[in-house]
């Protein structure tokens, strides 16, 4: 009977293993998927706010040439001021997406050159915080790129292959590329579904101004 009820549990680990693998495997082809998916959107985007902004800036100079030698009032130049002021958060805007999407393209294709075995990335974001350096008493706004992510082994071993794995990030040229600092956020038992043998762990990747 006692033989029956460990065979039994052993049965259940093998399921659950195999079930958190087939997970794994969607996760891993969603976030192939997906990266596709943001880095076209990226491209879309860019293309139709640069076209926006360059027939914006082409009206406001034809209205600058036009005022130039009409006359302009101070109602004309406070309306060239404003749109004026649009175009250059426009343009801030832009410059910001093509920052970021070149930014994930460069530490998409570092990250894929030294993910270790049984290790998985399943998802990543780039936020905006509020971080006080050493020696500085006013905190500063700094972007951080997180990794999210799976490792197949017990807490000990886990811990030492992730800090590996951030060791080989920090020596990646392209994924180390305008990253200030690459740290261990956390590392836990996954809280959704707890299973032997894995664990969750989340890297912060401080990037430079």
């Amino acid at each position: 009977m006692i033989f029956e009820i460990n065979l039994l549990k052993d049965r259940v680990r093998l399921q659950k293993r195999k079930s958190f693998l087939r997970t794994i495997m969607y996760v891993e082809l969603s976030l192939f998927l997906l990266t596709f998916i943001i880095l076209g959107s990226y491209r879309v985007t860019l293309y139709y706010q640069l076209e926006t902004t360059q027939r914006k800036l082409t009206m406001l100079n034809e209205d600058v040439i036009f005022l130039s030698k009409e006359g302009a009032t101070l109602g004309n130049l406070r309306e060239i001021n404003k749109k004026y002021a649009e175009i250059t958060a426009q343009l801030s805007t832009i410059n910001e997406l093509t920052k970021n999407r070149i930014l994930l393209s460069h530490k998409l294709k570092g990250l894929s050159a030294i993910i270790p075995d049984n290790v998985w990335i399943y998802r990543f974001n780039i936020a905006e915080e509020s971080i006080r350096k050493k020696g500085k008493k006013d905190s500063e706004k700094t972007k951080v790129l997180y990794l999210f992510g799976f490792v197949m082994a017990e807490q000990e071993e886990a811990f030492v292959r992730i800090q590996s794995f951030i060791r080989d990030l920090e020596t990646e040229p392209l994924f180390a590329r305008d990253i200030e600092s690459i740290k261990l956020s956390s590392i836990s038992k996954p809280q959704s579904e707890p299973l032997e043998n894995v664990m969750e762990f989340k890297i912060a990747c401080q990037i430079l101004k």
